[in-house]
This record gives C-alpha cells, sequence and structure tokens, in this order.
C-alpha cells in the first residue's frame, strides 16, 4: 500500500507555546547566515563596498549629499535617535502589549503581539551582534575623521573613505551601519511576521529614511549605509 501523505499540523498557540525572543534563536541565526539568500546578500555588501571605497564613489556621494538640499545636520539627528529608540522601543513594546492582552484576555489572537514583538526582538538582536562583529573586524574610520563638524576643509580628504583599520578598536566603527541594520531588521521582521502591506511599506520606508539621514548628516558613508 503507498503511504498516505498527511498534512502537516501546527500545535496551536496556548500556554504551552508562548512566543518569546529566544525560541529557534540558534537555528534561525544559522539560516540567516548560511542560506543562500544571505550569503549572496553579504557577498553584494562587500563587493559594493570594494568598489565605492577605494574609487573614490564614497566621497563623492558624501560631498554631492552634503552640498545639496538633503545635507542636513537636522535630520541626521532625526535619522540618528530614531534609529537608536526605534529597534529597541518598538519590540520592547509588542511584547509588553502582547503579555499584557494574553494575561487578561482568552483566544489565540492574544498571542499576535508577542509573536510580532518576538519576531523583532530577535531579528534586532542577531542583525545588531552580527553587526558589531563585522565593525570591529574591518575598523573603518567614520567620515569626519574626529575633526570638527563645522571644519572648512572636512570635504576635502578623498583619502577618508579608503581608510580601513581592522580590530583596531579605536572608535573605527563605521561599516556597515548600525542604525540602518537594525532598522530594516525591524522592518523585515515586522513585514513577515504580520503580512501587512502598510506594515511593510511603513517599516522600508522609515527604514530607508534612517539610512539616507546617516549620510544626509555626514554619520556614515553611502557603502556604509548600503551594506
Amino acid at each position: 500500500h503507498p503511504r498516505r501523505m498527511l498534512p502537516r499540523v501546527e500545535p496551536a498557540l496556548d500556554e504551552t507555546h508562548t512566543p518569546a525572543p529566544w525560541v529557534a534563536l540558534a537555528p534561525n541565526a544559522a539560516e540567516a547566515f548560511s542560506a543562500p539568500s544571505g550569503l549572496l546578500l553579504l557577498s553584494s555588501a562587500v563587493a559594493a563596498t570594494v568598489v565605492a571605497s577605494p574609487s573614490g564613489h564614497d566621497h563623492e556621494i558624501r560631498a554631492g549629499i552634503r552640498g545639496s538640499a538633503i545635507g542636513s545636520d537636522a535630520f541626521g539627528d532625526v535619522a540618528l535617535v530614531t534609529g537608536y529608540v526605534a529597534p529597541v522601543l518598538v519590540p520592547v513594546a509588542l511584547l509588553g502589549a502582547g503579555a499584557a492582552r494574553r494575561s487578561s484576555q482568552e483566544g489565540a489572537s492574544k498571542d499576535a503581539l508577542l509573536v510580532h514583538g518576538s519576531a523583532a526582538a530577535q531579528a534586532v538582536v542577531v542583525t545588531f551582534g552580527a553587526t558589531l562583529l563585522l565593525k570591529a573586524a574591518t575598523g573603518r574610520p567614520f567620515p569626519l575623521h574626529g575633526a570638527d563638524p563645522n571644519a572648512p576643509d572636512r570635504l576635502e580628504h578623498p583619502e577618508y573613505a579608503r581608510e580601513w583599520r581592522p580590530f583596531s578598536l579605536r572608535g573605527n566603527l563605521a561599516w556597515p551601519s548600525g542604525h540602518t541594520s537594525a532598522m530594516f531588521a525591524l522592518a523585515s521582521s515586522l513585514s513577515a511576521s504580520t503580512g501587512s502591506v502598510w506594515v511593510t511599506v511603513a517599516g522600508y520606508g522609515a527604514a530607508s529614511a534612517v539610512g539616507l539621514g546617516m549620510m544626509a548628516g555626514d554619520r556614515h558613508w553611502a557603502s556604509d549605509v548600503l551594506a
């Protein structure tokens, strides 16, 4: 008799299947950095930087943005704060609201916020860890190079874009942009978790704005943000 294929039945969410940021953390992280799509994206980030840094494109983009209408310290400051706060506040708020609703309501729907919060928290933490390791390993100086942001010659040093000091651990932590990577981790995890077009548009829009703000405020090279 041929084997009868039974449909896979997922267990219902209940007290024994509470979503949490640490659930399946190891296999999810391993898959993120070993799946073909992940390896392709990482390779693309490295390749783009290898081209942009020595060729002078990073410097040219920096000078172009700072000399344009979007080159703004205020824009950069807003992006900086948003990139710090949103990746922490959003997962914490979702987890807190989900836990409160779980304790006061019955039914499977009570776990929705916990699912979204757990997905976001796990994505942000894994991404932050990977970004920090890459920063320390590459040791790229920031565009200002420790100089006064109001110095008249701040845009006259194309050699800064070509500098890399691997494992220097002296504040040379520009590549890749942590604010941008955290925001995109938040956006992509919530997009996948909720399946909402509005969440996807808002999340990726905010992440893109933060990335642009990092360049507009002269806080990162273009290849830092792209990576």
